[in-house]
């Protein structure tokens, strides 16, 4: 079984580059697309009807979140739909 995840880290794209690259990669067969936390609902709302998830890095890469910090950016994007 092979398991393909896109990362989409490009803070310089903007809305219609962010969805055309979310789409491509759906359209690729992609099964999961890792986003900075701060787009996962809006990566969400374009893979809602399909079988591609949505994940974040927490507190990567250089890892300086204390503990509290890190669990609460983890539940943020779980409420904002990452799996």
């Amino acid at each position: 079984m092979t398991y393909i995840e896109y990362a989409l880290y490009d803070l310089d794209y903007n809305e219609e580059e962010i969805k055309n690259s979310v789409e491509a990669a759906v359209n690729l067969g992609v099964n999961s697309i890792s986003v900075p936390f701060a787009l996962t609902k809006f990566c969400r709302s374009i893979t809602k009807n399909t079988a591609t998830i949505v994940s974040n890095p927490i507190d990567y890469p250089l890892g300086f979140l204390d503990t509290k910090s890190r669990n609460s950016a983890i539940v943020n994007a779980i409420d904002n739909g990452a799996e």
